[in-house]
């Protein structure tokens, strides 16, 4: 089978999960695994019905409609989850007809394992739940397994596990230049304060997360922040060619060190030392802790249009407080 969905981004969603593993943050990892599992749900849908559609045009027109009525009446809006795919699966017997039509069972779209995926994506996005290191590589297992089992990998490394330092240099690669020329040309704009910022502070987070001297604890939680700029599943969606997207990752950074310089088991000259900038790093963080909080409104539009509750100012706002852990700490979930 082939996939019209870019094989690349679910393979992505795979490797950060194993690189998530590696450093301990399990809950992390589950969540992106699940998703990758929902991106892979997708696009097995789509490769099915373009194979229909090879076909039978009507018979594609058909189920094509079939579908398009149950999300109306779902009121789905086409906001497809993982769990909207789960049911759709089972309502219109999917696995059973994509089995017939490829001459091959698919494991992954058996009703239990994706109703147990779905449990435990639930459970990350919608409790104060910490996934456990079992079920984290589980997830990831099963995505890794379903790859292989779809010729995903035909030409990967089955092993390929992304280290941070290669996540490191690939962002730098992809964003730095862009971020620096963006916030050249717009230095007036009040997201140049926080983006101007991003690179400095995932070059501070990342160099203390590698300092020995750092307490284990707290390099967890400084590779969670490093991880969410990295990551794919973001507030808000990072969007190719659009700087102004990464203004919630800048965000995250500056109110994780902000949380940092609180912590007693940490000296200020330790960040001093790893801090590149002119500025005094323990003003600076505070000077841009006041901005981002002053600002919030600007920097972080409620997309949903309701003037109740901002959800991704409502979760940001949190990190300094307790830490980058509040990212996946459900403070976010009624987003959903």
């Amino acid at each position: 089978m082939s996939s019209v969905t870019p094989r690349k981004a679910i393979i992505e969603r795979r490797d950060e999960a194993n690189t998530c593993i590696r450093y301990g943050l399990y809950t992390a990892a589950a969540l992106t695994a699940c998703s990758g599992v929902e991106l892979l749900l997708e696009s097995l849908f789509t490769e099915y019905y373009i194979s229909v559609l090879r076909d039978d045009r009507d018979s594609a027109r058909e189920f094509l409609a079939h579908k398009d009525k149950w999300n109306r009446e779902q009121e789905l809006n086409n906001q497809w989850t993982l769990t909207n795919w789960r049911r759709f699966y089972e309502d219109f017997g999917i696995p059973e007809k994509m089995q017939a039509r490829f001459g091959k069972e698919i494991n992954i779209l058996r009703s239990g394992m994706i109703k147990g995926i779905n449990k435990e994506w639930n459970k990350c996005k919608h409790e104060i739940y910490v996934a456990s290191p079992k079920s984290a590589i589980h997830i990831v297992e099963i995505l890794n397994d379903s790859l292989e089992e779809l010729d995903f990998l035909v030409g990967e490394a089955n092993d390929k596990q992304a280290s941070m330092v290669q996540l490191h240099k690939d962002w730098q690669s992809h964003w730095g230049k862009q971020l620096s020329d963006w916030t050249a040309e717009n230095p007036d704009s009040p997201f140049s304060e926080v983006l101007s910022r991003l690179t400095p502070f995932l070059n501070l987070v990342v160099s203390l997360a590698n300092d020995p001297r750092i307490d284990f604890e707290l390099k967890t939680s400084l590779l969670v922040a490093a991880h969410y700029v990295y990551s794919a599943i973001d507030l808000i969606p990072d969007v190719e060619d659009n700087v102004r997207t990464l203004v919630d990752d800048g965000a995250v950074l500056i109110l994780s060190m902000s949380w940092l310089i609180q912590q007693e088991n940490i000296g200020s000259e330790l960040i001093k030392e790893h801090w590149t900038g002119k500025e005094d790093a323990g003003e600076e963080i505070r000077r841009l802790e006041q901005f981002i909080q002053d600002n919030h409104n600007l920097l972080f539009p409620d997309r949903r249009g309701s003037a109740s509750r901002n959800i991704v100012w409502a979760t940001i706002r949190r990190v300094a407080e307790d830490g980058p852990e509040a990212l996946w700490q459900n403070y976010w979930a009624e987003a959903y």
